[in-house]
Parts: C-alpha cells; sequence; structure tokens
C-alpha cells in the first residue's frame, strides 16, 4: 500500500492512505450516519505491517470497495 489519492468512487469522498514505518494511515471516506465507506483501487497490508482507521468515534461499521480500476 501506499499513498492513494485518486478519484473517488462514485460519489464518494477521497480515502487518504499514508504510511508511516510499518502502519498505513487511513482517513477520508465517506460517512452515512454511523458507516464509513472507503473506496481503494488495490488493498495490501504487508507482512507485519498495520492498516489503521483514522476515523471519528461514532463509527461502528467501516465499509470498503476495491475497484480495481487505474486512474490516469
Amino acid at each position: 500500500m501506499g499513498v492513494l489519492q485518486y478519484p473517488p468512487y462514485q460519489g464518494f469522498q477521497r480515502t487518504h492512505v499514508t504510511p508511516n514505518g510499518t502502519t498505513f494511515n487511513i482517513t477520508g471516506g465517506t460517512q452515512a450516519g454511523a458507516n464509513l465507506f472507503h473506496s481503494f483501487q488495490e488493498f495490501s497490508v504487508p507482512m507485519g505491517g498495520n492498516a489503521f482507521f483514522n476515523n471519528a468515534v461514532n463509527i461502528q461499521n467501516i465499509i470498503s470497495i476495491l475497484d480495481g480500476w487505474v486512474y490516469v
């Protein structure tokens, strides 16, 4: 995983992935009630790595879409 800042999935706000050592901080996305939606082109955490979804405390569900498109 790396820093992903590409056009969001239809109607989604951008998801930002920022590496910090072996941790990948994930911010942004689109909130709808207690749900947080993220859109990724790809999602892979290396062995020994961590994905940290940094979201509001009222989020109960994180839903991710892997769209697999390469945006140019």
